[in-house]
């Protein structure tokens, strides 16, 4: 079964397969939408193992199209002719939980959810469309800010829901405005550090500075140039590391510490 609020996004085959042609049937792959038993007459195959040329195995096969999503069940035939060996067969998935943004007029209006998992708003009619979608989270989209307009922007998740249906809902509300559908990110990498030098990191909270890490963890052929004060080339983290250093630009103890702070955060 596929977690709650995932969906398959890739699949990985390793093993050896010693004499069998590329476009042999001997690997299926199928999934089976909206139950937890395995029935050959709903299932869906991924992909027509015959119709393909090239190999499928050892490499990351990207499926997340196929939308094959929770509250589904995925089954696997392995090949066994001819002394196939298996060594693993891995899939990754990634959060499928579509989100909506939108504007409150109160944050009084914001709905918590009580023990049997019913949300409860002020707002009925905002209530009714949480309840009606299979929402999973309510949370503030800008927590951090310091603008009180942008402390009622929430952000809501839902399982898989319909958007469209969603936002329909939503609109029945007189106290949301601004509704568009949310990014679609997902947290893989965080820093062990991030709260090293300050409790509350507001600026880089602000512009979610941990996603970047989503999109790279660093790479040596980086070069990272900084147009500010200057920055200490004796720290720990820097010896032998710089390119380019201005003399004439010396950093102060009052003044240096942005600099220093970035080429912490963001080293490989």
């Amino acid at each position: 079964m596929i977690p709650l609020g995932f969906k398959i996004g890739k699949i990985f085959g390793g093993f050896e397969r010693p004499n069998y042609s590329n476009n042999t049937h001997d690997f299926i792959f199928q999934y089976c939408p909206n139950t937890d038993t395995y029935d050959p007459k709903t299932a869906i195959s991924a992909w027509d193992y015959g119709k393909i040329d090239s190999s499928l195995y050892n490499k990351w096969i990207d499926i997340s199209d196929l939308n094959f999503k929770s509250n589904g069940m995925v089954r696997v035939f392995l090949p066994t002719k001819n002394g196939a060996i298996w060594n693993n067969l891995c899939f990754s998935i990634i959060q499928n939980m579509p989100s909506i943004w939108f504007s409150l007029d109160s944050t009084s209006s914001i709905p918590k959810m009580d023990n049997k998992g019913t949300w409860n708003s002020s707002d009925q009619v905002f209530a009714a469309a949480l309840n009606q979608n299979d929402v999973i989270s309510v949370e503030q989209a800008l927590a951090n800010s310091r603008k009180p307009f942008l402390k009622k922007v929430l952000e809501v998740r839902c399982n898989g829901c319909d958007v469209n249906q969603f936002e329909s809902d939503l609109k029945r509300s007189n106290s949301i405005s601004g509704i568009v559908e949310g990014p679609n990110y997902q947290t893989l990498f965080e820093p062990n550090d991030y709260n090293l030098e300050f409790t509350e990191d507001y600026a880089l909270d602000l512009i979610d500075a941990k996603s970047a890490w989503d999109v790279s963890t660093g790479n040596s052929d980086v070069v990272l140039a900084i147009s500010d004060q200057n920055f200490y080339s004796d720290h720990e983290e820097l010896v032998n590391k710089w390119v380019y250093y201005d003399t004439n630009n010396a950093p102060s103890e009052s003044r240096y510490c942005c600099c220093h702070y970035s080429s912490r955060k963001y080293r490989q």
